[in-house]
């Protein structure tokens, strides 16, 4: 996807996915989030909502992303499809997203490190952008 290969990573991620399910492993949820993804970097944030189910319906249902490659992602990628459907549950994935960040942030006591891990990582950048942005406009 980061290529642009949209094609080619919609059909990775759900071969992933299914083979996550049929497996019963966690990044299958990994995978749910690459096709909303690749869906709402096509534009069609309707079909990113409908690939993000999985993982609504599972963190909704109590489920954690433990066990999950890229939880921040995943995270990243819920604010983003809620945000663009207009739904208001992203606000809550994005604090979500925030806290478990600064949480793991603030146990690094190498700022230089604690520095870098929020803003050289791109899913940990956006993170802090969106939260910065939504913070300076609470009621936007």
């Amino acid at each position: 996807l980061a290529l642009g290969r949209t094609a080619q990573a919609a059909e990775a991620f759900a071969r992933a996915e299914v083979i996550g399910r049929e497996i019963d492993r966690p990044w299958q949820l990994d995978a749910s989030a690459g096709r909303a993804m690749v869906a709402l970097a096509a534009g069609d944030a309707q079909t990113a909502l409908a690939c993000l189910q999985p993982v609504l319906a599972h963190l909704e249902g109590g489920g954690t992303l433990d066990g999950t490659e890229q939880p921040r992602l995943i995270e990243l990628t819920c604010y983003q499809v809620l945000g663009a459907v207009g739904d208001a549950r992203a606000s809550d994935y994005l604090a979500q997203a925030h806290h478990a960040l600064q949480t793991q942030a603030s146990a690094m006591t190498d700022a230089l490190l604690r520095h870098s891990f929020l803003t050289q990582i791109p899913e940990h950048r956006a993170i802090v952008a969106a939260w910065d942005a939504a913070s300076a406009h609470p009621n936007s």
